[in-house]
């Protein structure tokens, strides 16, 4: 697939890849930069799952904190705040695990920003039916994740996505004047980068989702 951008001078180029043997599916993207200009971007992939309370999200061991991005509710913070993960403290003083799902009609919803990572990687896990779904991406081309956790409160639905991003927050303008996280490309230069979904079963617990061997228990 390939799109030039109407408006920023940038042509997008994504090219999925599935094999039969393999429950995994390898997406790879190119960025080019179009005009004479070194060009600020953000890119985010906005992978939605479909939840329930069984669900856990897993990070790697290195996030210890996360960042609020734009929430819908103020439970655990407003934009820029920064928060522990897995388990952080709302505003009444409860005692929250972020990373274990809440039910449907909860009302919150939250954007969480990791920190620069080292080990790029995610997983959604369902506890109840030990089935997992793990995200692996280059860290030194898309070294953040954004988890966006909504359990009814933007508009009655009940989801959540793991995205893989180039900087932090979703709004650009924020990003490059206010937290710094952005990513640039040099004029007339490409970028490139892979991402890859793997899926698995009879999973007990997760250590890490890995390139050449999925998920890792």
């Amino acid at each position: 697939m390939r799109r030039k951008c109407q408006v920023y001078p940038m042509m997008i180029q994504k090219s999925l890849r599935i094999d039969k043997r393999e429950s995994m599916l390898t997406l790879e993207f190119t960025v080019t930069n179009l005009s004479n200009n070194a060009l600020e971007y953000h890119y985010s992939g906005h992978n939605t799952l479909n939840v329930n309370p069984s669900l856990r999200i897993v990070f790697p061991p290195e996030v210890t904190k996360v960042k609020c991005g734009m929430v819908v509710t103020d439970r655990l913070g407003n934009l820029s705040d920064e928060i522990a993960w897995p388990r952080a403290v709302d505003r009444s003083g409860k005692d929250v695990d972020i990373s274990k799902l809440g039910q449907p009609c909860d009302g919150t919803g939250e954007n969480l920003y990791t920190p620069k990572l080292k080990d790029a990687w995610c997983a959604a896990f369902n506890e109840s039916r030990k089935e997992a779904i793990g995200f692996w991406f280059e860290a030194e081309k898309v070294p953040y994740i954004l988890v966006w956790i909504n359990c009814g409160a933007y508009g009655g639905y009940y989801h959540i996505a793991l995205e893989p991003s180039t900087g932090r927050t979703d709004n650009l303008e924020v990003a490059v004047s206010d937290w710094k996280n952005f990513a640039a490309i040099q004029p007339r230069a490409k970028i490139s980068w892979t991402e890859k979904i793997f899926l698995n079963h009879n999973i007990k617990h997760i250590e890490r989702v890995a390139p050449d061997k999925g998920i890792v228990q």
